[in-house]
């Protein structure tokens, strides 16, 4: 029997149809605790959804949000978060495949008083160098192996959290879910813990180099934005953190080597993914001192969008093969 009221409410986000969450969906109803989460998908228009109602049964319930237009992906994740009725709530990434463990993991350590709790992420693509590259430069402290514990660090769009600390953030909670590393940064300074778990989902990277480097400027100019709006800080403060830009590739380069160290890829990969690296690491650089001075790009939101839901366009022909005879 269904219990009756979920435990963790998953909110998934599409442009299109259903058939863009179906992959993921197979891996959520496959969940060790399926009956337990509840499954909301915000979408542009229900009526063109087209939801298979029979694969999505198996969960505890579902709810179809319609929002006009998806301004940015934090205001269709935020619609969920605010509709959801788990105590506990994740974004579940169209293409990020979760192992059968994952929700029951992440709701047993939400029983301790974490406000979120990551998990490892492991590459779905891994025949790319710059799948590679984009998993490291973007989510290397959760690269997959990892030691379970409290952490500083989390994975964006690859953390769960308590429902109730969310709201808190009234109406900056869509910029916050669009730019989670400011979230985990806005937590941490309210005086709440963070935990990574030791479990593990599948994450599809991008493996074009080109829309790599793209969006590793449209995601630090994001991330500067919001870390500036939830602190509310000075323009002296956001002048010496633009000064200070030209730093930030030399410390993110440094962390990315210790987490291929720590995983043991290093050897494997290096110094051919500091080629591909480093020059995103410099658009992002770029992108965070603009963030800082200028704040959100009006057009960033909507660039943003494509790469988050629409991933297959942003692989290798070779790459979207191999996914799709593994998922078939």
């Amino acid at each position: 029997m269904k219990p009756l009221t979920p435990q963790l409410t998953v909110v998934m986000v599409t442009p299109t149809t259903y058939e863009t969450c179906r992959t993921t969906l197979r891996f959520l109803r496959q969940q060790t605790v399926c009956e337990e989460i509840e499954l909301i998908i915000v979408c542009p228009c229900v009526e063109e959804l087209k939801p298979d109602t029979e694969e999505i049964d198996p969960f505890w319930g579902y709810q179809f949000i319609a929002l006009d237009t998806l301004a940015s992906n934090g205001t269709a994740i935020a619609a969920g978060i605010r509709a959801a009725k788990a105590p506990i709530v994740v974004y579940g990434e169209e293409h990020s495949y979760p192992t059968p463990e994952w929700a029951a993991r992440l709701i047993a350590r939400h029983q301790e008083p974490y406000a979120a709790v990551g998990y490892a992420m492991g590459n779905a693509n891994p025949n790319t160098l710059t799948s590679w590259a984009h998993l490291y430069g973007q989510f290397g402290a959760v690269v997959e192996p990892v030691t379970p514990g409290p952490a500083t660090v989390l994975g964006g769009h690859h953390t769960s959290y308590k429902r109730a600390l969310l709201l808190d953030f009234g109406e900056m909670l869509a910029q916050m879910m669009d730019n989670e590393c400011a979230l985990h940064i806005a937590l941490r300074a309210r005086g709440h813990a963070l935990f990574l778990e030791n479990v593990v989902s599948n994450h599809v990277n991008i493996s074009q180099w080109t829309s790599y480097c793209l969006l590793d400027y449209i995601g630090q100019r994001g991330f500067a934005a919001a870390r500036f709006s939830a602190g509310r800080w000075s323009w002296s403060r956001r002048l010496f953190y633009a000064a200070a830009s030209p730093l930030i590739p030399f410390v993110r380069l440094l962390r990315i080597r210790g987490h291929l160290i720590r995983t043991g890829r290093n050897k494997q990969f290096a110094p051919q993914i500091y080629l591909q690296i480093v020059p995103a690491l410099l658009c992002g650089a770029w992108g965070e001192a603009l963030g800082y001075l200028l704040g959100e790009a009006p057009t960033n939101h909507q660039k943003k969008i494509k790469f988050e839901l629409d991933r297959y366009a942003h692989i290798t022909p070779q790459d979207r093969k191999a996914l799709r005879e593994a998922n078939a």
